[in-house]
């Protein structure tokens, strides 16, 4: 069995996606924004919504948008948010 090198000195190790997602706040806004536009999806199917589910919806994207943004620019390693996302839309 190959040994895994260890780490370099002074380097931290990538966190894990789901590290990204439970343990950063950018990463719980995303949850809760994702879970609210699920449960509009659902509700949008069975009956026409109303206005302060549409604008809940509203601010869930936005809030969508933000935890990307904060991810992204603020994040320590925007590479493993890519690639988060890349196998979330594939």
């Amino acid at each position: 069995m190959a040994r895994v090198p260890p780490p370099r000195p002074g380097t931290r190790p990538q966190p894990t996606p789901r590290e990204l997602l439970v343990r950063t706040w950018p990463g719980r806004i995303f949850l809760a924004a994702a879970a609210i536009k699920l449960v509009v999806i659902v509700w949008r199917l069975e009956a026409p919504l109303p206005g302060t589910v549409r604008a809940t919806s509203g601010l869930a994207t936005l809030g969508l948008v933000a935890a990307l943004l904060m991810n992204l620019i603020a994040g320590d390693t925007p590479t493993t948010t890519v690639r988060l996302l890349k196998s979330r839309l594939t």
